[in-house]
């Protein structure tokens, strides 16, 4: 079983699967081009290695339309490039085999190309995936809650360190959350009262400090374009960084390593009450 399902930014689905479209052939789904960065000093042999980053990921699908009636062939090219239109921007892919399925985000399709019908009338067709971020991620969010200071175990099972999601409610005293696994932290210099809350995220170009009180906003990040809470209201990047100010200097946007991580909630007074709920998508490099 082989399918894939792309959500455009109008939340309009396409499920393109064997079945359905004749998916005859997908590539792109193993580990990505890779960007060697190194350095070279006069008189020195080789180069000195700095990283390795990964270039964007291009899943390109092809398929057959098995219809003979032209009418229906019409029909299905229609809801392809409707659903596929790339003008309204990146969407989201979910990719499924026999072994699992996986999630990639901020994925812009090119296409879909329709070649000439075949002699025994079928429709050939193809369209390119580019997602801009090249990880597969898990569908299912990891969800973890701790009530009271203490410590939790967030397990990343992934094949290389993910962003999380802290949300801490008050009341609690200059909140502080360690990344006892790396020795990293965050933490504001701010007293939040029942009801208040800090939200912090640590994706890379997405950081958030967000200090509110009331409800809090649904977010699914990272934010494309700017999210929306369940008012309707546009997250936007003055709101996400409205915590800042209040941001201890020695703070660390960390990343959960893989493997165990032991996140705990340091209260800096004698407050009782307060939560700590964390999110993260684990990364794997291909499937």
């Amino acid at each position: 079983m082989r399918k894939l399902t792309y959500t455009n930014p109008d939340s309009v689905s396409i499920v393109i699967s064997d079945i359905l479209y004749g998916t005859t052939s997908v590539t792109g789904l193993g580990v990505p081009g890779l960007e060697i960065q190194d350095k070279k000093a006069p008189f020195q042999d080789g180069s000195t290695h700095i990283d390795q980053l990964f270039e964007p990921r291009e899943v390109v699908v092809e398929g057959t339309i098995n219809k003979s009636a032209l009418t229906d062939i019409y029909s299905h090219r229609r809801i392809m490039a409707k659903a596929l239109n790339p003008k309204l921007g990146p969407g989201t892919l979910l990719y499924e085999n026999d072994n699992g399925s996986w999630l990639l985000q901020n994925v812009t399709p090119i296409g879909p190309e329709f070649a000439n019908r075949n002699n025994d009338g079928s429709q050939k067709w193809m369209t390119t995936f580019y997602c801009y971020d090249p990880y597969f991620k898990n569908p299912v969010e990891t969800e973890l809650n701790l009530s009271g200071v203490g410590t939790l175990s967030a397990t990343n099972n992934g094949d290389v360190d993910c962003p999380v999601e802290i949300l801490i409610v008050g009341p609690i005293t200059n909140p502080k959350v360690i990344n006892n696994t790396t020795g990293e932290y965050l933490q504001i210099i701010k007293t939040l009262a029942a009801g208040e809350y800090v939200l912090f995220y640590t994706g890379f170009g997405n950081k958030v400090v967000y200090v509110n009180s009331g409800e809090i906003p649904m977010i699914e990040f990272p934010v494309m374009g700017g999210g929306l809470n369940e008012g309707g209201e546009i997250f936007s990047e003055i709101l996400q960084y409205n915590g800042m100010q209040y941001l201890s200097l020695t703070s660390t946007f960390f990343n959960l390593d893989t493997g165990v991580n032991e996140l705990e909630l340091i209260d800096a007074g004698a407050n009782s009450g307060m939560t700590m709920n964390v999110k993260y998508r684990e990364r794997f490099v291909g499937v």
